[in-house]
């Protein structure tokens, strides 16, 4: 399957280049190099001190990763392999160089997160993969939730590694389970620390680790029991991490992309194929009355936003909130709970709760606002020569984002990176990573105002009728601007797009025109030539 849809790959651009559709040839390189880079990020998660970086040190045979950091400098770290070794520390997209002897001077709080380069032959066996050492469940809330947020819906694989000591899965690692239950068959788990216990342990806690995962996820889950002094590790990790279906997760990255520019393609060429009939002097009627559409269609966008304002009010931010409330009050027990261990354990089980829920919801409510706005843009009042385009421009974009829509609900829903009617997910991600800081911010002054009592029953009310509705009430404010800046950035995005869509049926336009000429041009050369050799013959006849 992944060759091909590789090989429609070639051929759009085959067929791009053969058009001289430069815009559409631009972006099949940009897609051809992220093809070439692909990696399963395969992420390795669980509490704090669990054995994750030690296990990660034992398989890579250095001992490179920090075990037993102190939380406030957790941050997740990327192994991949190079011939010179160095850590790129990345903050915005923008990287920093520091040594391997530099490690513990890293300022961790300023990055998002570290990729060790490191020559490392095992690491390069693995390819195309990307182990990445994750912060722990319990290192702290805001690099948990910077370091989930950096890989959320990016079609990672996980690795769920649990101390044995634990010998079961605790109810934190539960929580974090049921965030990502959507990624079905992209889950293992590696029960680490085994030289604490004896084998008929080990097999008991084996045993119940993989009846509880797999009727967590309803499916068959990969466990492997090591340790960092098993001999056998290596291959142990190795067999995990071989597990992973890594052509089908290429497949759901890279097929709605690849079968986007396939639309765009054909999309281009039926432009073309229509313009070759037109007379010379149509060609720069229709350039025209595109470069027109471009500024038509956005001063439209910005009168008409106003719909568009009224829908975010009326019907996403209620819906968000409400999603919040629904949430919260599912899982007073267990915040109630959390709540009599500490703030900190509560805190972070709000975030928890919290993050998933908020991630989603944005993005479909966003998502649904924009479509409805878009199918509601009202275009009658432009003149009638340009009527048909712009309602063909906008049909064919609803219809190619509609498909892309369908591509990717057939797959699982957060393994797929897929260009969605605007791309909200890197939006919706960027907006709620605010909202998680503010409730890190404001919970402790809450739980302090409403105190936490001894009674099971007193707090529970508490939680109930006095934290829960706190908590929907500062945020109700922060996501009410935060989409509004959602807005804006959607509405340029959406612009963005619609002027590309007509700039490469431009392009078409002005290359059948070009075909044209040249043809002409051959036309009239070839008259010439005939014209020269008849007067060739001609000269030649009167010297006879």
């Amino acid at each position: 399957m992944k060759d091909k849809i590789l090989k429609v790959f070639d051929l759009i651009q085959d067929k791009n280049q053969k058009y001289e559709l430069k815009t559409l040839q631009k972006n099949a390189e940009i897609l051809q190099e992220e093809i070439h880079q692909f990696s399963l990020k395969i992420l390795f998660v669980g509490e704090f001190n669990a054995g994750k970086s030690a296990l990660l040190n034992a398989f890579m045979k250095k001992e490179i990763l920090e075990e037993n950091q102190i939380p406030e400098t957790a941050i997740a770290g990327e192994l991949v392999f190079d011939t010179e070794e160095y850590i790129e520390a990345v903050a915005d997209g923008i990287s920093k160089r520091y040594e391997l002897t530099e490690a513990t001077n890293i300022e961790t709080a300023a990055y998002d997160y570290l990729i060790w380069h490191l020559n490392c032959l095992e690491l390069k066996e693995l390819k195309p993969c990307t182990l990445v050492d994750m912060p722990g469940f319990n290192s702290g809330v805001r690099a948990h939730n910077k370091a989930i947020l950096q890989y959320s819906g990016k079609g990672n694989a996980y690795v769920l590694v649990i101390d044995c000591e634990k010998g079961t899965i605790k109810q934190n690692i539960t929580e974090f389970i049921n965030e990502i239950k959507n990624y079905k068959d992209n889950i293992a788990i590696a029960i680490t620390k085994t030289e604490l216990k004896i084998e008929e342990e080990i097999t008991e806690i084996e045993k119940n680790i993989k009846f509880h995962a797999e009727a967590m996820f309803g499916n068959h889950v990969p466990v492997i029991t090591t340790s960092k002094f098993d001999e056998q590790v290596q291959e142990k990790v190795r067999q995990l991490v071989n597990n992973f279906d890594v052509e089908k997760i290429f497949i759901q990255t890279f097929s709605p992309r690849i079968f986007e520019l396939g639309m765009r393609c054909i999309d281009s060429l039926e432009i073309y194929k229509k313009s070759i009939s037109l007379d010379m002097s149509q060609y720069d009627e229709e350039i025209e009355k595109h470069e027109r559409l471009k500024k038509e269609l956005t001063d439209k966008l910005k009168k008409e936003k106003g719909k568009l304002e009224r829908y975010f009010k009326n019907t996403v931010i209620p819906s968000i909130i409400a999603d919040i409330q629904n949430v919260l009050y599912g899982h007073v027990d267990e915040l109630t709970k959390s709540l009599k261990t500490g703030e900190k354990n509560f805190s972070m089980m709000v975030n928890n709760i919290l993050r998933p829920v908020l991630l989603s919801s944005t993005q479909e409510y966003v998502e649904q606002s924009f479509e409805n706005f878009l199918g509601e843009i009202d275009v009658s009042d432009l003149d009638g020569t340009l009527q048909e385009i712009a309602n063909d421009t906008l049909k064919k974009y609803q219809q190619a984002n509609s498909k892309l829509q369908e591509i990717a609900k057939n797959a699982d829903k957060f393994s797929v990176v897929y260009k969605t009617v605007t791309t909200t997910l890197a939006i919706a991600t960027s907006a709620i990573a605010p909202w998680l800081e503010l409730i890190i911010v404001f919970l402790p002054d809450i739980i302090k105002l409403f105190g936490r009592g001894n009674k099971e029953e007193s707090l529970k009310n508490k939680v109930n009728n006095e934290i829960i509705p706190q908590i929907v009430e500062q945020l109700r404010p922060e996501i009410q601007n935060s989409l509004s800046d959602i807005k804006e950035e959607m509405i340029c995005q959406v612009e963005e797009e619609i002027n590309a869509l007509i700039d490469c049926e431009m392009e078409s336009i002005k290359n059948a025109k070009k075909n044209r000429e040249n043809r002409m041009k051959e036309k009239e050369q070839k008259i010439e030539e005939v014209q020269a050799d008849i007067l060739e013959i001609k000269q030649r006849m009167e010297n006879l």
